[in-house]
């Protein structure tokens, strides 16, 4: 039993371990870093109204009217002195100017504009999402500003065999959109991170092929990458080559069908070189040594290194 219990444990570290070394993977590690949206922001102008909005209107000039009003579950909200004012499913600035429209008819001088009207948002919705495929897979209730990045980081990043590439936001019954976590990781870009609505569900598959490179290269790791790839995207992705790194060629172990082999790829083929998944590059050193180095010693004012070059005499 213990020798079970011993080789268990062994497998678990081997597995947090290698999931350390997945690119990207330090974001949802990070316990100080929180995609939480900011509630102190105003309301985007296309945000999605739904039950359970908390809306603050204010009217204030020649005439005043203060009130809030929860959007109820058939969507609407109820003013005095108005009524009912259906709101669901509107973006929140066609909200604003329907709300306005149905209170100038009361407060008449919205017309003229001897009074002004506010429509804030003082209470955000909660939404109901499924996260598949993550560390921590389930139903999660969030705040309706939240985003897919938000998601991904409350359910802690995709599980150990998940995509980073290709998750899908999935609304409705249908792909809406292929997120690439590399564009924010790698580029700082965000046009894929959607803000999320009810019943979204979050699927991030498994990957489909991830390679390792170790040695000589600025983030040593695990990438994935996909089919059109080569191997200098792969180079882009670890930030390439230390300064002292040899680049005039490289190493790879690659897994065949019965066994293992060694690869040597001469730079000419970094551009059309496809790796396949479970490949390892290795990056190797400069040799220690120099091509044009002499040492001078002994009884003279400047002991020290210096060029080789071409004609040089010992005098």
């Amino acid at each position: 039993i213990g020798a079970c219990h011993a080789g268990w444990r062994g497998a678990v570290n081997n597995i947090i371990e290698k999931s350390t070394k997945i690119f990207g993977s330090e974001i949802f590690l990070n316990s100080k870093l929180s995609f939480e949206p900011n509630q102190n922001l105003s309301t985007p102008t296309t945000y999605i109204l739904g039950s359970g909005d908390e809306i603050q209107i204010l009217i204030h000039g020649v005439q005043q009217f203060s009130q809030s009003a929860i959007v109820n579950k058939e969507g609407s909200i109820f003013l005095t002195n108005i009524g009912e004012i259906n709101v669901a499913g509107l973006q929140f600035s066609a909200a604003h100017q329907l709300i306005k429209s149905k209170t100038s008819r009361i407060y008449t001088s919205l017309k003229s504009n001897q009074s002004q009207i506010s429509v804030t948002l003082s209470k955000i919705k909660t939404i109901q999402i499924t996260m598949i495929g993550v560390e921590r897979p389930g139903n999660y209730s969030l705040s309706s500003l939240s985003s897919v990045f938000n998601a991904l980081y409350a359910a802690g990043g995709p599980s150990h065999n998940g995509s980073y590439r290709n998750i899908e936001l999935i609304r409705a019954g249908e792909e809406t959109k292929i997120i690439d976590l590399y564009d924010y990781i790698v580029n700082g870009d965000l046009s894929s991170n959607l803000n999320l609505q009810n019943d979204d569900i979050v699927r991030v598959p498994t990957y489909n092929k991830r390679v390792e490179i170790i040695g000589n290269i600025k983030r040593q790791g695990i990438f994935e990458l996909k089919d059109e790839e080569s191997l200098s995207d792969l180079l882009k992705y670890c930030s390439g080559f230390t300064e002292d790194a040899y680049t005039k060629s490289l190493q790879i172990t690659r897994i065949t069908e019965t066994e293992r082999k060694i690869l040597n790829i001469e730079k000419e083929l970094f551009n059309k070189l496809p790796l396949n998944s479970g490949d390892i590059i290795n990056v190797d050193q400069v040799l220690d040594k120099y091509e044009n180095r002499i040492k001078i010693e002994g009884a003279v004012y400047r002991p020290q290194n210096y060029e080789l070059v071409e004609g040089m005499t010992v005098l």
